[in-house]
């Protein structure tokens, strides 16, 4: 918890936040997260469709990487209890990437091929 403290301390403010955790909570706790997730086609040429599917709604990270780790893509998404992204893997060279998404509650990856 925290709140905004105005110019003095006698007079405290009414505005009191409490921290619920970000995407980047499910990156550094990988939990399995309870999500339905879909990725097709796979393998993919041009692009992948990515649909998420969750029990309420949620912020959440979603992250390209290939095999070596490098990022290739990044996008969030905020409070949505289910979204379908469309992720443009033209540029991407061929081979296998994984594909992530989190909140603040852990992780889910799968991965897919690009031809």
């Amino acid at each position: 918890y925290c709140c905004q403290i105005p110019n003095g301390y006698e007079q405290p403010s009414e505005n009191v936040y409490k921290y619920i955790g970000t995407p980047l909570s499910g990156l550094l706790d990988p939990k399995p997260i309870n999500i339905s997730m879909t990725l097709s086609p796979n393998p993919a040429s041009d692009h992948i469709q990515l649909h998420i599917e969750g029990e309420q709604a949620e912020d959440y990270w979603i992250l390209v990487n290939d095999l070596n780790g490098k990022l290739m893509y990044k996008a969030e998404v905020t409070n949505k209890t289910a979204f379908t992204r469309t992720i443009d893997v033209n540029s991407f060279t061929s081979g296998m990437y994984t594909l992530s998404a989190s909140n603040r509650h852990g992780l889910r990856m799968e991965t897919f091929v690009k031809i």
